[in-house]
């Protein structure tokens, strides 16, 4: 039986610093509130020098300097006696009417002092010729919003979809809308996106912008750049094994910029480093497989598991290096295992789905295990939609749809739902619910891509242009060599080729390689029940419906289950 449809991340600078001179008089606390400008330590030897406290006091006045981190306090004093004292802070501090010298303003003071000291002190500031230095403090960023990152993240897929459907303006509007203080990370691969969309003076203009890049960041940006010379080992020194694990990410950037080879060996040096960091695991495996080289992926896949079995990301991502190797009964057992911690993630389930039906011949026996746990668990939900999706590849259709209804509310976010209940209610007949079904689920954010080729084959005698650019919609695969099916992108060519002849003669029927109504164009199990069969298909062409473009960049698999905060600060 085929099974091509639907298997497929300001320091303070003086902290209450007081530098006292011959008196060692400290200064007052420090306010509760941040100052804007601080008095960096050589602030300290400048108000020396400006007040000529390194020579003989012509005015024989002794003079004691404390600085506390936004204000310099000079006290004067006679004979053992305070007769003066000026409050120093930076001219923004201080109302606009205050003095100015020497790149302070003073403050007011209640007690003038000795008459004429005052004016000593200043005509001593102003003698020097010269104004102190100001450190400006920034405010340190908020904590990035990790939602919110995730909504940065995935725009930026949105866009790269965009760009591989054929369509860089519109990229390149999505990328303009983004927020312009992004962290770091982000930033980054911002500016790739930008250089993928056919922009490099966006490109250059976020990286222009960047000031604190770590070495596999400056790493990115000269391959952003265009620079034919990197150093990826010099982008690993220095850092500790979590800076290691970090780093990694930048593997990611360089295979998007078509650097197959410096990204591969940017994740085996990050891996060799740091064999404790799953993230240089994935990265590793992630490139092997983008390499078709599947014997080495299953192989590092295996070894990734026995070292590091808990973190359920790398678990995903080596199943599914399994399965893309054949090896689906090792893929399906640790697969399910993550779908059940995580529900809610639909990279997982498209994996395990492919995997466990991929393997027709285990199959049996694994519906037979999934029937033993929902008879053990009749709340195992999991299990219940495992074998409803079971039934529909035996063509019980009508059962299929009795197992996954009730499990809607449970199950409803996961797109592969609505694909098998739409396609069951096709090979029932039921072509506008079916139609419905695919519709709402083509317009999430994160379309699953073969809503597309499934709404295609629906479409393929009534509205003929959308079904073909359904076809390339799904062609479209953005999870690359993880979840790619040669087999079936071989057959989906032929059938926009079939689609093209029939869009242009206008022949009824189209033929060609579709896979639904199952029992006409699959093949029947003996034994199953001949649905009804649809409503013949109307001989006039209709222009094709609007739908959402906004068709975003599945996150490969291993960020599917835990998205990669790590790498987006």
């Amino acid at each position: 039986m085929r099974l091509d449809c639907y298997t497929m991340s300001a320091r303070r600078l003086i902290p209450a610093l007081a530098l006292t001179l011959l008196l060692g008089v400290s200064g007052p606390a420090a306010r509760a509130a941040g100052p804007d400008y601080v008095l960096p330590p050589p602030a300290a030897q400048q108000l020396v020098r400006m007040l000529g406290l390194d020579g003989p006091s012509p005015d024989g006045l002794q003079l004691q300097v404390a600085i506390d981190k936004d204000r310099a306090h000079i006290t004067a004093s006679r004979d053992g006696a305070e007769v003066a004292t000026l409050t120093l802070v930076h001219p923004s501090k201080a109302p606009a009417d205050a003095l100015r010298v020497a790149g302070f303003a003073v403050l007011p003071s209640e007690d003038p002092g000795e008459a004429g000291a005052r004016e000593a002190l200043l005509a001593r500031l102003r003698a020097a010729g010269r104004e102190v230095t100001w450190t400006e403090l920034r405010p340190p960023p908020a904590p990035a919003d990790p939602a919110e990152q995730d909504r940065t993240h995935r725009q930026i897929d949105v866009a790269l979809y965009q760009v591989a459907r054929g369509r860089p303006e519109q990229a390149r509007q999505t990328l303009a809308a983004l927020p312009g203080d992004l962290p770091t990370g982000t930033a980054v691969r911002l500016a790739m996106a930008w250089r993928i969309a056919g922009d490099q003076d966006r490109a250059e203009a976020t990286l222009a912008a960047l000031t604190d890049m770590d070495p596999a960041q400056k790493l990115a940006a000269a391959a952003i750049r265009g620079a034919e010379d990197l150093d990826v080992e010099a982008s690993l020194e220095g850092g500790s094994p979590r800076d290691i694990c970090d780093r990694v990410a930048v593997s990611d950037i360089l295979a998007r910029l078509d650097l197959a080879e410096p990204a591969m060996r940017l994740a085996r040096a990050a891996r060799a480093k740091n064999p404790d960091c799953p993230r240089a695991w994935e990265a590793e495996l992630h490139r092997l497989l983008e390499a078709e080289r599947l014997d080495d992926a299953a192989a590092l896949a295996r070894e990734a598991v026995a070292r590091l079995p808990g973190d359920d990301q790398l678990t995903s991502l080596a199943a599914s290096a399994l399965s893309a190797h054949g090896d689906y009964r090792e893929a399906v057992p640790l697969l399910e295992a993550v779908a059940r911690r995580h529900p809610e993630q639909e990279g997982v389930m498209r994996v395990l789905l492919s995997a466990m039906l991929r393997d027709t011949a285990w199959r049996e026996t694994y519906r037979d295990a999934l029937r033993a746990k929902l008879a053990a668990n009749p709340d195992d939900v999991l299990a219940q939609f495992l074998l409803g999706i079971i039934a529909h590849y035996e063509n019980r259709f009508a059962e299929s749809n009795a197992l996954l209804e009730p499990i809607e509310p449970q199950m409803g976010h996961q797109s592969r739902f609505h694909i098998y209940r739409a396609m069951n209610d096709f090979n029932l007949g039921k072509v506008d619910e079916a139609l419905a079904r695919l519709d709402a689920a083509a317009e999430k954010p994160l379309p699953d891509p073969d809503v597309f080729y499934c709404r295609a084959e629906i479409l393929r005698d009534t509205r003929r242009a959308q079904a073909l650019d359904d076809l390339r919609r799904y062609r479209v695969n953005p999870e690359g060599a993880t979840l790619s099916n040669p087999a079936k992108e071989a057959r989906v060519e032929r059938m926009m080729r079939d689609l093209e002849a029939c869009l242009a003669d206008g022949r009824p029927k189209c033929e060609s390689e579709w896979e639904h109504p199952r029992l006409t164009h699959g093949e029947a199990i003996p034994g199953s029940v001949e649905p009804p069969a649809p409503p013949p298909a109307p001989a006039v062409e209709h222009d094709p419906l609007p739908w959402v473009f906004g068709g975003a960049l599945l996150a490969a698999l291993a960020g599917l289950v835990l998205h990669l905060r790590r790498r987006r600060g």
